[in-house]
């Protein structure tokens, strides 16, 4: 038995691959039952997977319509969507684009970029500012890019500028030096 233990422990790969073949021989050779893979579906140009998305479908909806909404905190994917979507509008037609802020503010070269392309885009298509709710620091800056004739604001919209001097300024605000606070939506 020792004998027959060294000789299958000095076996070469060789060795072993004649006897897995010797092994194998008994059996009829057979594929594997593997299923064709399939292709990719034929689907309509305008198919797109996502669009069965409820968000998706309202995005769309409010794309057809010319309407670009700007809520929440403003950075660079904001920036960037803002622009695709303004580009694409502009490209598309001549026809107004309704653009609607609400924005507590957030980066501020973000809301200049989206600023500069709200003026570069009414070169071709009017851009009409609608505020709603809470328009604050970069959201009042995009805001105010629109012609002063198309910029409107809702009835319960608030508007937040932050005085350049109030944030430069050494000293804190006084009793006497603070601008009164005013509840009306004034004229922007």
């Amino acid at each position: 038995m020792r004998c027959e233990l060294e000789k299958f422990l000095r076996m070469t790969q060789t060795d072993w691959h004649m006897a897995r073949i010797r092994m194998d021989e008994d059996e009829p050779e057979q594929e594997p039952d593997v299923p064709e893979p399939m292709g990719p579906e034929k689907k309509e140009p305008d198919d797109n997977k996502t669009m069965g998305s409820p968000v998706n479908e309202l995005e769309h909806r409010l794309l057809k319509q010319r309407k670009v909404l700007i809520f929440g905190a403003i950075d660079d994917k904001v920036a960037r969507d803002v622009t695709g979507r303004l580009l694409a509008l502009a490209g598309a037609s001549a026809e107004p684009i309704d653009v609607y802020v609400n924005s507590p503010g957030g980066h501020v070269e973000s809301g200049d970029t989206i600023h500069d392309m709200i003026r570069f885009v009414d070169a071709e298509a009017p851009v009409r500012m609608i505020g709603t709710g809470w328009v604050a620091s970069a959201g009042a800056l995009i805001f105010l890019a629109g012609k002063k004739e198309r910029r409107f604001c809702l009835p319960q919209t608030r508007f937040c500028c932050i005085s350049r001097w109030a944030a430069c300024a050494a000293r804190p605000w006084t009793s006497t030096s603070r601008p009164a606070r005013s509840s009306r939506c004034a004229s922007v």
